[in-house]
């Protein structure tokens, strides 16, 4: 399982760059589209100054923007800093590409350039402050009675933990015998779509934990780096 968990993170960190490459692709196509009905209805008239000069610059921030988006999100760690190589990536390019515009005195070349750059850094700024903005309501007090099981869990797990478990340990112990569902003993019984779930969110170096919270809550957390992932509950009172 776990090999299986490997394969499927270096598969998405392959995908990165050319997932957020046909993201891009898409969205230029789907402006182009949207221009073209514009057209067709008499809303943007190509031809005009001010009304290309919208498009293209329209156009160039959803191209950055997706690539971006898309190739941060398919990274199974680390998105944030993904989105940042990746926006360095598109001001890179888009300098390089600019500045050959400049020479050649193609001007609405430059402003796709430019507008590319844009829409990636705009888009950054947003994942930026969105961050921010999570990690100050995170600290500001909540009235237990009004925190569910997860929320209790989150605030205070590291207290909670009991035992840490291989994932082979982890299936072995919580093995149930479900005639209904096969011969077999499966992981955690009728829970077992949870645990894959959470299988699927490990990557190498993780870690998987017995917690027991003081109200007798129980269940198996998901730990990276030293901070929590995931909690699975197996019994909540």
């Amino acid at each position: 399982m776990n090999r299986v968990v490997r394969l499927r993170a270096l598969t998405r960190w392959i995908a990165v760059l050319p997932g957020a490459a046909a993201a891009a692709v898409l969205a230029d196509m789907a402006m182009r589209l949207f221009d073209w009905v514009g057209s067709m209805v008499g809303g943007i008239n190509p031809n005009e100054f001010f009304d290309r000069l919208g498009s293209e610059a329209m156009e160039g921030a959803v191209i950055g923007a997706a690539f971006v988006y898309a190739g941060s999100r398919i990274a199974p760690t680390q998105r944030k800093l993904v989105s940042y190589v990746l926006t360095v990536i598109v001001i890179a390019l888009t300098s390089f590409v600019g500045f050959r515009a400049i020479l050649q005195k193609d001007w609405w070349a430059l402003e796709a350039c430019i507008a590319i750059a844009a829409g990636a850094t705009i888009l950054v700024a947003y994942v930026v402050a969105t961050d921010c903005e999570k990690s100050l309501k995170s600290l500001q007090p909540s009235h237990p009675s009004t925190l569910t099981a997860y929320e209790r869990a989150r605030m205070s797990f590291r207290k909670t933990l009991r035992k840490r478990l291989t994932l082979g340990g982890a299936e072995a112990k919580y093995a149930v015998q479900i005639d209904e569902l096969g011969a077999n003993p499966i992981p955690f019984g009728y829970m077992n779509k949870e645990w894959c779930d959470l299988v699927a969110q490990m990557i190498d170096g993780d870690e998987l934990w017995e917690l027991q919270q003081p109200d007798g809550d129980q269940g198996i957390a998901l730990m990276r780096s030293g901070e929590l992932v995931t909690i699975m509950f197996t019994s909540i009172t």
